[in-house]
């Protein structure tokens, strides 16, 4: 797995980085259910503001 933010990689998952600390899965819309990009700052499905704070969720948990 490679990290976002700082490009640290690692054989094993994780999701927040061991190196910087930045959360490396989706963020789920509370409205609408859709995965987006941990940069993400609205959703690209319904276009409302996601919150600060987040819901990290693997993709198979969607």
């Amino acid at each position: 797995m490679k990290c976002y933010n700082c490009s640290y990689e690692d054989s094993r998952d994780f999701n927040f980085c061991p190196q910087c600390g930045y959360p490396s899965r989706y963020i789920k819309c509370e409205r609408c259910g859709n995965l987006n990009k941990v940069t993400a700052k609205f959703c690209s499905n319904c276009g409302v503001p996601l919150p600060t704070i987040i819901k990290i969720v693997r993709e198979n948990e969607a």
